[in-house]
């Protein structure tokens, strides 16, 4: 499996629901920013930590979560192929 692909759809999906959280948090008024939200909760967890350094690992994690999302999805999806191709 080529792993460009599942790089592009992770930046891609991650992508497009922070755009979505952002224009959330602007209708409403509030912090809906997965990033930023992230990365205040790792600058709470680690206080000696640089709020910058705090805020790229924030991205970072953010990011990973969107991997994380689309392996499970991979997952699910090739364990339903393999179900119904037995049945």
């Amino acid at each position: 499996m080529a792993i460009q692909p599942i790089i592009q759809s992770t930046i891609a999906g991650a992508s497009v629901m922070t755009l979505f959280s952002y224009l959330i948090s602007e209708k409403k008024e509030e912090n809906f920013r997965e990033p930023l939200v992230l990365a205040d909760l790792i600058s709470r967890l680690f206080p000696t930590m640089r709020k910058s350094d705090a805020a790229v690992e924030g991205w970072l994690l953010h990011f990973l979560s969107g991997l994380g999302f689309f392996a499970d999805s991979h997952f699910i999806n090739l364990l339903r192929f393999s179900i119904s191709f037995r049945c």
